[in-house]
C-alpha cells in the first residue's frame, strides 16, 4: 500500500474521533462506571463543564470566527478568470430511490460558482470531487456536479472535471494537471468553504498552482449577545469545533506529509 493510499482511510477514521460529544459520552461513561469513588464523581463534573463549554455558541463562533479564512470583498465585476476551481465534499449525493440529487450542506460552493460564471467572472469552471467515501456507495461528486450544470444549460466545453480525489491533497494534485493544459498564463479562482480555505490553499500553493482565493458558506456572522448564542448549549456549537478540528488536524497533518 502507497503512502497516499495509507492516507486516506487513516485520516478518515481519525476525522471520526473528533466529536467533542464522543469524549464528552466516553467521560459520562467512565463517571458512571466509577460513580461511588471521588474520581467517578470529578469526572461527571467534568464531563458537565464540558458539555456546556463545547455547547456554547458564542465561545464556538468567536473560534471558528479566528480560523476561516476572510470573504473575498470589492467589487465583483472588477476582476475576471480563466478559470474558477469548484472544490467538491458534501455537496451532493444521489438519492437512487427517488431518483434526484440531494443537495447538502456545502452546496453554497456550488451555487457562488455559478454566479460567478453566469456574470463572467469565471469564463471555465473546474470540478474537482472524487467520492470521498472508505466504501464507495455513491458516484463520484464530481460526475454528479458536471451533469448537473449539464442540465441546466452550462455547456460541456466551458467544464473541466477531476473524478479522481478524494481529498484537499489530492484535488490540487489533479487540478494542477488539468490547469498545465490550458494556454500559458491562464489565471484561476479557488472556490470553497471559509473554514477550508487556509487548507485547501496552502495545498495548491504546494503544487505550484497560483490563485486568488474565493471563499464561500461562511459560519460566522455579527456576534449576536442574545441568552441562545451566550447561555444554551447548542448542537450548532458542537458542529463547529467538529468541523474546525477536522480541519486543525488535517493542516498539522498536511504539513507532517509535505501536502501543504
Amino acid at each position: 500500500m502507497t503512502s497516499l493510499s495509507f492516507f486516506f482511510p487513516v485520516s478518515k477514521i481519525l476525522g471520526s474521533l473528533l466529536s467533542p460529544l464522543l469524549w464528552i459520552g466516553l467521560l459520562l461513561i467512565f463517571a458512571v462506571i466509577r460513580r461511588k469513588r471521588p474520581a467517578g464523581r470529578k469526572l461527571l463534573m467534568l464531563s458537565f463543564a464540558l458539555f456546556f463549554l463545547f455547547g456554547n455558541l458564542f465561545l464556538a463562533g468567536e473560534v471558528m470566527r479566528l480560523w476561516e479564512y476572510p470573504v473575498m470583498s470589492g467589487d465583483p465585476g472588477k476582476a475576471s478568470y480563466d478559470v474558477g476551481i469548484l472544490l467538491g465534499g458534501g455537496i451532493v449525493q444521489k438519492d437512487r430511490s427517488n431518483h434526484r440529487l440531494i443537495f447538502r450542506h456545502n452546496t453554497d460552493r456550488l451555487f457562488q460558482t455559478m454566479a460567478l460564471y453566469h456574470s463572467g467572472r469565471i469564463k471555465k469552471i473546474l470540478i474537482s470531487a472524487g467520492s470521498g467515501e472508505l466504501i464507495r456507495t455513491q458516484p463520484p461528486e464530481g460526475c454528479m456536479i458536471r451533469d448537473y450544470l449539464l442540465s441546466i444549460g452550462i455547456p460541456e466545453t466551458d467544464l473541466l472535471l477531476d473524478s479522481l480525489s478524494d481529498n484537499t491533497h489530492e484535488n490540487a494534485v489533479e487540478s494542477a494537471k488539468l490547469l498545465a493544459k490550458l494556454p500559458h498564463g491562464s489565471s484561476s479562482l479557488l472556490i470553497t468553504s471559509a473554514f477550508h480555505m487556509r487548507r485547501a490553499a496552502a495545498c495548491f500553493k504546494k503544487q505550484g498552482i497560483r490563485c486568488d482565493l474565493y471563499t464561500t458558506n461562511k459560519n460566522t456572522g455579527p456576534r449576536r449577545f442574545t441568552p441562545d448564542h451566550l447561555l444554551l448549549p447548542s448542537a450548532g456549537a458542537f458542529i463547529f469545533y467538529h468541523s474546525l478540528l477536522h480541519e486543525m488536524l488535517g493542516m498539522i497533518t498536511y504539513r507532517i506529509m509535505g501536502y501543504a
